[in-house]
């Protein structure tokens, strides 16, 4: 059975309880051993101290952008690439370039900029997301799973795994790591697994982008994995006509 901690939400301590139980029951049915921690789970935003150091003048900057992120991304590229290469330091606005080029269709250097970004920051959240989620599009799952579960090392199916260091995490980490966690294991066929992480996704953010899509992957798993039972058991169906008209041909030969 694999192991695993999941964020535990630090809201109302009976509901709490409660969603914890449950997580573990449901993991024990899904072959997942969890053990629930109590994280904390901020709306808050996290202190960046490479943010904090900056002026009134290029925060206000940055957070232009980052709002025209949800409008239209392909425009900004070359003002993200100018802000790359003001902040260095900075994953976050690489991450954003990355959302831009997708958006423009620039795929081969969006990859390229994934990658090196997981690189250089092996510790920032997101570009591990990135890193993920690029390489099972690309359908390299071995790569993936390199990532999620080394072999001879530990797993890193849940967010605390990735930051044991941590105990605040703002709810977009959470949800876009823990829906990176539920798409890869889809891809990997433990679909009632996949559906715990869409569980927690649901109760954190049910419309954030990354929830949607794990829905969508889970749900398309789902209908093929039914597909596939029918149009076995259509075979199997067929096989045992094709053997009772084979059996009555013989019987009139004799």
């Amino acid at each position: 059975m694999a192991k695993g901690k999941a964020a535990k939400r630090s809201l109302d301590k009976e509901e709490d309880d409660r969603w914890g139980e449950d997580l573990v029951r449901e993991g024990a049915a899904a072959g997942l051993e969890v053990e629930v921690l109590e994280l904390i789970i901020t709306e808050e935003p996290i202190p960046d101290p490479a943010m904090e150091a900056m002026s009134d003048e290029e925060l206000g900057r940055i957070e232009r952008v980052t709002d025209r992120m949800y409008e239209d991304p392909a425009s900004l590229i070359e003002e993200l690439e100018e802000l790359v290469a003001q902040h260095p330091t900075m994953p976050m606005l690489r991450n954003h370039l990355v959302g831009a080029l997708q958006a423009a269709g620039q795929r081969k250097r969006a990859g390229a900029l994934i990658a090196e970004t997981a690189e250089l920051f092996p510790d920032y959240m997101f570009g591990f997301v990135s890193r993920v989620m690029w390489l099972l599009t690309k359908g390299q799952v071995e790569e993936a799973r390199a990532l999620l579960e080394p072999e001879g090392g530990p797993a890193r199916l849940f967010i605390a795994a990735f930051a044991p260091h941590r105990e605040v995490f703002h709810f977009t980490e959470v949800v876009c790591y823990t829906a990176m966690v539920g798409c890869y294991l889809v891809v990997t066929g433990r679909l009632e697994a996949a559906d715990i992480q869409l569980e927690m996704c649901l109760e954190l953010a049910p419309e954030h982008p990354q929830t949607l899509e794990l829905e969508r992957m889970l749900e398309n798993a789902e209908m093929a994995e039914v597909l596939q039972r029918m149009v076995s058991e259509m075979g199997r169906k067929t096989k045992r006509r094709k053997t009772k008209k084979n059996k009555k041909k013989e019987k009139k030969k004799q």
